[in-house]
């Protein structure tokens, strides 16, 4: 994942929770920044913006690097579950199709 990518993870999570870079000074907000850039560079862009709406949505505090990792491994989970889903619905779907009509 590119370093844009996380960076607009990271301006949700700003918009999200205010108060979180109020506190902080600006050279601890940079540093944050660069090590969350580093420690979410391995996760898919899709994963991460489920992630952080699922944290927005379950959390009312700002997320540390590895709740945001623990719920990326959730979503990724979650994505392989629906496509398995979809794909054995399509197989339904073209086996009903191809079946004879039996009359």
């Amino acid at each position: 994942m590119s370093s844009q990518e996380i960076l607009e993870a990271l301006s949700v999570l700003a918009v999200a929770y205010p108060e979180q870079g109020a506190r902080l000074p600006e050279k601890v907000l940079e540093a944050q920044t660069r090590l969350y850039c580093r420690m979410l560079a391995d996760i898919d862009p899709q994963v991460l913006r489920r992630a952080v709406e699922r944290h927005i949505r379950e959390s009312e505090w700002y997320p540390k690097v590895a709740e945001l990792r623990r719920l990326a491994v959730k979503e990724t989970v979650q994505m392989h579950f629906e496509e398995a889903i979809q794909y054995s619905l399509d197989r339904h779907d073209a086996q009903l199709l191809e079946a004879p009509d039996g009359d």
